[in-house]
């Protein structure tokens, strides 16, 4: 209702005296009070909300009109008015706006354009006949005539008003709703990735597992004649990393410490294999043990290193693992000195490698595959994460 509103000219002067029954008014706003206490659905809140900041601005338009216009209302009923409209709108809401907008919301454009038009006429009337019926309760006596000329001054004063309200308030709903629906989506989307992360890192596990177990057999039937206590050693050996391979959460990350240990299990396999002409020798920068890494990521490297390092008949392979923090990242290089380089392209064991930290890392991790001087490095950086 306009501040214009305020001014009872236009009604007739009743014979009686004013009547004073606040109590009904009160005990409606302890009911809306009372229900917007328990639990309401987001948007319902978010209505009730802006509906609530209106009735505040209106209850100061009122008290500024009762300053420079006192002759209005009195000082004593300046509450009454913002009330009003408090309890007349959060009727309209959910009695008009709110079952309206449900309905509409799946329906084709065609039919929500004169849907919502007739939900606009709608709520503009519930709203001016519960301020009308409300105030006349409070100041007059009401009628029907009484209250009917009320809703006529009102839009003729009014209506662009409550129009308004209705367009901010159906904004609401629509935002709300657009708000919820990209929600929900990018939650559906981070769910599909992260099935499909762990399905892949499922996976390459399972490439990773049977990789060890054929290549150790061979390995131990290579020497099985020769070296008979060796390839027994080597089968030990291969149990347990196998035992510890089936016992980790791929998913997890270790310390580096830990997958030095699990490394130095299949490096002894090799050692068995190839004696005095494999030497391996490790550089780890202090503070380095602590940070976490994808278990079983530096084994594909070693195993790459022995197994194309060798080509070409090459005596003696040395192998170097070296780790080091740099900036906000742990570097980790394992290369050899074996046969030079034949193709860049990556292969399958360092593939395997490359996904498992884009899986884990994303962007923030890179793998590389270098020569320079005589060596072939196979260098890695990941984000920094100690335990």
């Amino acid at each position: 209702m306009n501040t214009e509103d305020l001014d009872l000219n236009y009604r007739p002067t009743p014979p009686f005296p004013l009547r004073k029954r606040p109590s009904g008014s009160f005990f409606i706003l302890n009911f809306v009070v009372m229900k917007t206490e328990r639990s309401l659905p987001a948007s319902w809140k978010l209505l009730l909300g802006a509906w609530l900041f209106i009735s505040f601005l209106a209850g100061i338009e009122v008290f500024i009109t009762q300053i420079f216009r006192p002759e209005t209302i009195k000082a004593n009923k300046i509450y009454i008015l913002p009330i009003i409209r408090l309890i007349s709108g959060t009727i309209s809401i959910f009695l008009i706006l709110l079952p309206g907008y449900q309905a509409l919301k799946t329906r084709a454009w065609s039919y929500q354009l004169s849907g919502y038009f007739g939900l606009l006429i709608a709520f503009i009337f519930t709203y001016l006949f519960f301020t009308v019926l409300f105030f006349q309760i409070v100041f007059l006596q009401p009628t029907v005539n009484l209250v009917f000329a009320g809703i006529g001054e009102s839009l003729m004063t009014g209506l662009h008003h409550v129009a308004s309200y209705f367009f901010f308030l159906l904004l609401i709903c629509a935002g709300k709703d657009y708000f919820d629906e990209r929600t929900e989506a990018l939650v559906r989307k981070e769910q599909v990735e992260n099935e499909l992360s762990q399905a892949k890192l499922i996976a390459l596990q399972r490439q990773i597992q049977p990789h060890f177990l054929f290549n150790t057999l061979n390995n131990a039937i290579a020497i099985m004649e020769e070296r008979k206590a060796a390839a027994q050693d080597m089968l030990v050996d291969l149990s347990e990393l196998l035992r510890t391979s089936m016992s980790l959460d791929f998913s997890q990350h270790i310390p580096l410490q830990k997958e030095l240990e699990i490394l130095g299990r299949y490096t002894a396999i090799e050692q068995k294999r190839f004696e005095h002409q494999l030497h391996i020798q490790q550089n780890i920068a202090q503070g380095t043990e602590n940070q976490l890494i994808p278990p079983f990521i530096l084994q594909p490297l070693v195993e790459n290193a022995i197994k194309h390092g060798f080509k070409g008949g090459r005596p003696r392979l040395e192998i170097s693992i070296h780790t080091y923090l740099q900036d906000d990242q742990l570097c980790v290089q394992v290369k050899n000195n074996g046969a030079p380089l034949q193709d860049p392209q990556i292969g399958i064991g360092l593939q395997n490698v490359k996904d498992r930290l884009h899986s884990a890392f994303s962007t923030a991790a890179t793998f590389e595959l270098l020569q320079e001087e005589g060596w072939i490095i196979n260098a890695i950086k990941l984000p920094k994460h100690d335990t």
